[in-house]
């Protein structure tokens, strides 16, 4: 855990800044075992070994670490910890110039990220953290207003369908940048509960420039053969993708976004076109 870094950092540099003398000694590799000392990485020895001793702090077979004091090491850091084995970590560490350099850098940047929050570095935790929790809100908010139907979509096409029980269903299509899918199915479940009867089709840009069509139909629809799925493949067959989902909401890819506005606009026929081949099955 990041405690149980800090815990490591704290000792191994207590021991460096306590100036210990280090001792070597040679002796045969079975009595070293005996006495204590790790023999670290898997390294293969000979019968004689070279021993490494810190009074009180460390025994060890000879790693390639050669002072006379552990102050001249200087400074230790830990630049990254991963697990090499069940119950096994491997920890690398920079020290002396290096380990300076390292927090120097870390520095700069803390300072760097406290000017764009307009902070300093003593409150930037404070600040990000009272970021996050409007981060946190504000996403809350969005996603009400999308569940409202109100997340900042741009109606593109809206039509009254012939088709339904009263032949009122409504079709709409919009445009909306999302976070992610979740994001247009809470817009989506926003529709379906809003509207008596209806067909809603979204086309939303999503991070990294990538482009989905999605499909919502109200369960009176379902009933008179216009399923969701059904509506988001034809759709999507104009715009170079494929789709497929379940009869209330389905999802498509978008491979010609240039064709999306044709694609929403020939929506309501697509609709009708499905409920006539349902009626005549």
């Amino acid at each position: 855990t990041p405690g149980e870094l800090q815990e490591v950092v704290d000792r191994v540099n207590g021991a460096i800044w306590a100036d210990l003398p280090v001792q070597w000694e040679r002796m045969r590799y079975d009595r070293a075992i005996e006495e204590g000392a790790m023999a670290l990485f898997g390294e293969k020895y000979g019968d004689q070994v070279r021993v490494v001793r810190v009074p009180g702090i460390s025994l060890e077979l000879c790693g390639g670490t050669h002072v006379r004091h552990t102050g001249e090491i200087g400074l230790f850091r830990i630049e990254r910890e991963s697990g090499i084995a069940a119950g096994v970590r491997r920890v690398e560490a920079v020290t002396g110039p290096t380990a300076y350099r390292r927090f120097a850098e870390q520095e700069r940047r803390l300072e760097t990220v406290a000017a764009r929050l307009k902070s300093d570095p003593e409150n930037a935790e404070r600040k990000v953290e009272q970021l996050l929790a409007e981060k946190e809100e504000l996403e809350g908010l969005l996603d009400e207003l999308r569940r409202e139907g109100g997340g900042g979509e741009t109606v593109v096409a809206e039509a009254e369908l012939g088709v339904g029980q009263d032949g009122a269903a409504v079709y709409r299509a919009v445009r909306m940048r999302a976070r992610d899918a979740d994001d247009v199915r809470s817009w989506g479940d926003g529709f379906l509960q809003s509207v008596e009867s209806g067909v809603a089709v979204v086309a939303a840009e999503l991070p990294e420039g990538k482009r989905a069509l999605f499909s919502f139909v109200t369960d009176d629809l379902i009933h008179g053969g216009i399923r969701a799925d059904e509506v988001v493949r034809k759709l999507a067959a104009r715009v170079g993708g494929r789709g497929g989902g379940r009869a209330h909401m389905a999802q498509a890819g978008v491979e010609e976004p240039e064709k999306l506005d044709e694609a929403l606009a020939a929506g309501p026929g697509i609709v009708e076109e499905l409920a006539r081949v349902g009626q005549s099955g």
